[in-house]
């Protein structure tokens, strides 16, 4: 299953991307499967503002897949802390030294969002342009003059 567009590449190689052309994985309750981060849950919920959007797809992650039932660690955050990320950085700005990990996806479909999916959609919804800059499997968002979002400090 493949939704959405995005960039397709084996793996990221040190450079300028745009946000909104990167890809990561979701969960069906069976499996993983690969989309544009716009096609992302946690966007959705922000774009729609719609709470049940995030906390349908939280409880789905956190009842059905393995990892997450076996260690609660590694469980979806609530809700009022996603939103309460996404008015820290809204509000203050984005953490120095605070990054969105990329992976190796299923099925040879590149390198996708592995870590900081919550962080990708935060920054998306705030600025549908932004851009990423990679270095290795890590990337932030290239913040300057211009942009809405600031850096925090």
């Amino acid at each position: 299953m493949d939704g959405g567009v995005g960039i397709k590449m084996k793996r990221l190689k040190p450079g300028i991307y745009s946000l909104r052309e990167m890809r990561t994985n979701l969960w069906d309750g069976k499996d993983f499967y690969t989309v544009n981060i716009a096609e992302s849950f946690f966007y959705k919920s922000l774009v729609e503002n719609d709470r049940t959007i995030y906390d349908d797809y939280r409880e789905l992650v956190n009842t059905t897949h393995p990892r997450r039932i076996k260690n609660k660690k590694t469980r979806v955050a609530s809700y009022e802390n996603f939103y309460g990320i996404y008015g820290d950085i809204r509000d203050n700005g984005y953490e120095r030294g605070s990054y969105i990990r990329f992976g190796p996806g299923r099925k040879d479909q590149g390198d996708i969002i592995s870590d900081g999916q919550h962080r990708a959609s935060i920054l998306l919804y705030l600025d549908f342009d932004i851009k990423i800059r990679t270095r290795g499997r890590r990337a932030v968002p290239v913040i300057d003059k211009s942009s809405t979002i600031k850096l925090k400090g």
